[in-house]
């Protein structure tokens, strides 16, 4: 079998965090989408021959350099399992037999698995647009309807989903890195202070390769804590996910926080997004909760969108600071590479600005990018220069 993982046109519903990702480099649970197609190999009875990804020209390109992979290679010849990014229930892969589908309720492909006949009708240009869904539809033996994300907000709405499946993948394939004991999984390479209390309840709690938490931390419920994370002194409780080389305090409730990211202060953060390379000053605050219970609504692409959630907090892109003190409300989202000095006047803040009023310089954004990063031994590359120019154009 070979795998091949694609994004489609949707991608530029999950803004904030479409211009620097494919949506497959998304988290959504403990783990990114990529990743739970590579830890379902261990699961899948069929041996895996190859993966390979199909995406927007820039995102993919720079995905590909920072991860090390190879350029995709497409092999067509037969057996071929295309997975939609935006599927949300990645166990039902398991039980796809060849010439079967998965759709969504808008009877778009969120899996298919082809044979030679099939593959045939297959055109990865029309994978991205869906142009011939219901053509491959009618030829397939079997189509069952799952559910799908579509906007940003519905990763955090199905957190939980999502991190019930990370369990199983996560045990699969990486159960033997780990020290365990009920539901709490400690990599052998972290450093937990004594004076800490940890406790997964009905959950499950991974604290990975050289993740450091310090004394006074509380995790409560589902969590996990990527690699070289540091927590100090905080409150993490209710499907929390802490990617790789952050900074955490305060309190964090039903959040992601991607890769690179600080929120090293007091301050509450719950039910919202953050993307790669955020940092969140001292008591800067989202709320999530609106005093009547009515539903979160957020303004995307000049159009109101109901998350069809009550609790529901905000959207930060990539690149985005906050200044200290800053109360951020409920359904905010704001755009890649802009600082905030004061409390959001807007509900949606464009990509970079200094302010809600100015532009951000390219020319000094650049040279922060290149600080921040050089801060954390990344080095700038010429893939994520293209992607900042596409700000720009």
């Amino acid at each position: 079998m070979n795998i091949v993982l694609f994004e489609d046109y949707y991608n530029s519903l999950l803004h904030p965090l479409s211009t620097f990702h494919p949506i497959f480099d998304l988290y959504a649970g403990f783990t990114k989408i990529y990743q739970k197609v590579f830890y379902l190999k261990y699961l899948l009875k069929e041996k895996v021959e190859s993966i390979s990804f199909i995406a927007r020209k820039n995102q993919l390109s720079y995905f590909l350099a920072k991860n090390n992979f190879d350029k995709p290679v497409y092999d067509y010849s037969d057996d071929v399992l295309f997975i939609n990014s935006r599927i949300i229930d990645f166990l039902s892969l398991l039980k796809l037999k060849p010439n079967c589908a998965l759709c969504d309720e808008s009877k778009e492909i969120m899996a298919l698995r082809a044979n030679k006949n099939l593959l045939k009708k297959i055109n990865p240009k029309y994978l991205f647009e869906h142009s011939n869904d219901l053509e491959l539809l009618n030829l397939c033996d079997n189509v069952e309807t799952v559910k799908s994300i579509k906007y940003l907000f519905d990763i955090i709405a199905n957190q939980k989903k999502y991190i019930e499946q990370d369990k199983v993948l996560l045990l699969a394939a990486r159960l033997k890195e780990f020290k365990h004991k009920n539901n709490l999984f400690i990599h052998p390479k972290a450093k937990i202070h004594p004076l800490t209390s940890i406790e997964p309840n009905d959950g499950v709690i991974f604290i990975d390769k050289d993740a450091q938490i310090n004394a006074f931390t509380e995790i409560r419920g589902n969590c996990y804590i990527g690699p070289s994370s540091i927590v100090d002194r905080a409150y993490i409780h209710d499907d929390v996910t802490i990617g790789f080389n952050c900074r955490i305090s305060g309190e964090i409730e039903c959040s992601i926080i991607s890769d690179f990211s600080n929120k090293h202060h007091t301050g509450f953060l719950g039910h919202s997004y953050l993307g790669e390379w955020v940092n969140i000053g001292a008591m800067t605050t989202t709320t999530d909760l609106k005093n009547n219970y009515s539903n979160i609504k957020f303004n995307l692409r000049n159009n109101t969108i109901d998350s069809g959630q009550i609790k529901m907090g905000s959207l930060f892109g990539d690149h985005v600071k906050c200044s200290i003190g800053l109360m951020i409300n409920c359904g905010t989202i704001i755009g890649e590479c802009t600082i905030l000095f004061e409390n959001p006047k807007n509900k949606t803040i464009q990509h970079t600005m200094w302010g809600e009023e100015k532009r951000y310089d390219y020319s000094l954004l650049i040279k922060n990018i290149e600080k921040i990063m050089k801060r954390r031994n990344v080095t700038l590359t010429k893939e994520y220069i293209s992607l900042i120019n596409e700000l720009y154009d």
